[in-house]
Parts: C-alpha cells; structure tokens; sequence
C-alpha cells in the first residue's frame, strides 16, 4: 500500500471511530422518534421542556439538547410510559453520544440529575464498566451495589 491509501484508511477508521452511532441510522431513527411521541411531548411541556427540541439537539450533538433530557429525568413527568420511553431514550443517547461526550455533559448536572440519569442507563442491555466506563463509574458513585 501507499502511504495516500494508508492515511485514508487511517482517517476512515478515526471518522467511523469518532461518529460512533451517529452512523448508525437505526439508533438516530429511534431516538427520534422518541422525540417525537406525543406523550412525551405533552409531558414535557408540563415540565417546561422542549421535549422533542432538546432530542433534536441532542441529536445534533448539542450538549444543551442533552442537559434538558437529563433534567427531564428529575421531573415529576417523568413516570409511567413516558418513563420508560424516556429511560429507553437516554440508553440509546449513551450509545449515540458515546461514552466520553455523555458522561461529561452529565458530570455538568447536579447530583440529584445524575443519579437519575444513570439509574436510567444502568439495566440497559450493553451497558458495562468494559463498554461505557465512565458514565458507568457515575453510576456506580450514584448507584451503590450495582
């Protein structure tokens, strides 16, 4: 190989590497339609969240799309199955945002927003010390005994 194809390969690897599951149009199409549900978007106004604002930027990798889905968590709206549309969501923001991004827009929160969040994200499927170790050791601080 030349050097041109190797730095090619190179920076195909780093740019699949770095857009995680932005890639991945299965994970964007679900958080978007997450989103979009009307529950949660009647839910999120009795919160005062944009809730399908905030998934859309969150899905353009605004970190304040993102806070307001954490806060969203601590809301009393936040019950039932919106609840679990909502904890569904935040699992596959982890897997979209990837690790390291996720877990210091998280670390920005409140104790009260993280221990929530990650009580959210820690049954999901996938979710381990090995694939996520940062978001998990907030949950693990968060969440003793898990």
């Amino acid at each position: 190989m030349k050097p041109p194809e190797i730095l090619s390969i190179l920076l195909l690897i780093c740019g699949l590497f770095l857009t995680g599951c932005a890639s991945n149009p299965g994970v964007t199409r679900e958080i978007r339609e997450y989103g979009r549900d009307r529950d949660a978007n009647s839910a999120g106004r009795h919160a005062h969240i944009d809730y399908q604002g905030a998934t859309e930027r969150a899905l353009a990798r605004d970190a304040s799309g993102l806070r307001e889905l954490f806060r969203f968590t601590t809301s009393g709206w936040n019950d039932g199955a919106v609840g679990e549309l909502h904890g569904a969501m935040l699992q596959d923001q982890v897997r979209y945002w990837g690790d390291g991004p996720f877990s210091t827009v998280l670390r920005g929160e409140s104790q009260e927003v993280q221990k929530a969040v990650t009580s959210e994200v820690l049954y999901a499927p996938g979710f381990s010390k090995d694939a996520y170790p940062l978001t998990y050791g907030l949950a693990a601080k968060w969440n003793p005994g898990r």
